[in-house]
């Protein structure tokens, strides 16, 4: 069959009273493998690295560019492969694909982004919860998102690569009300 395109197999076939013995050496298929990764929130392109994998080996690691996409070449013996794509401002995706009898194949993983949380308290220097306070979380290029402690002086920033923010880049939070100077730390987004 197409998929089986690497084995020396031994046919025996009969007719006439006679028995024939044919060696066929078959090789497997080459498939090209088009890999697509994407934000699975904004259906953006996503630029990877991964590995394809079968249950024992690991046949090739893989980049994909700014537009998302490679293509490369696979020829195993297993009927399918695991596609795993990493980078660092999303959770890893895997994914199985069955290799069949298609020499082209395309596969695409959506990847969902790593959410940066930031829970905060705030007080005043006596201890005292501080309530209504303004809070702006902004990396270094100016991105930013903001929030309000309400009246249990508490509040969650979230943000994630699609609001600007990226893995290990250095920010401030800053809290803010009027009657009090404001106060800034300084953050780290890590995964």
């Amino acid at each position: 069959t197409d998929e089986h395109r690497a084995d020396t197999t031994t046919v025996q076939t009969t007719g006439n009273g006679n028995t024939y013995t044919e060696d066929f050496n078959l090789e497997r298929l080459v498939h090209d493998l088009t890999i697509q990764t994407t934000d699975a929130t904004t259906t953006n392109p996503v630029a990877t690295t991964g590995a394809i994998t079968t249950a024992s080996d690991t046949l090739t690691t893989y980049t994909t560019g700014d537009d998302g996409e490679t293509t490369t070449t696979i020829q195993t013996p297993a009927d399918q492969i695991t596609i795993t794509a990493d980078n660092d401002n999303y959770n890893n995706t895997t994914t199985t694909q069955s290799l069949g009898s298609n020499k082209a194949i395309t596969t695409a993983l959506d990847l969902t982004p790593i959410q940066y949380e930031f829970t905060t308290v705030v007080e005043n220097t006596d201890g005292n919860p501080v309530t209504n306070t303004d809070l702006t979380l902004e990396d270094r290029d100016g991105d930013q998102i903001t929030a309000n402690t309400g009246a249990d002086n508490q509040a969650t920033l979230t943000g994630t690569i699609n609001d600007g923010f990226q893995a290990n880049e250095n920010g401030e939070l800053t809290a803010n009300k009027d009657t009090y100077q404001a106060d800034t730390l300084n953050i780290t987004f890590n995964p």
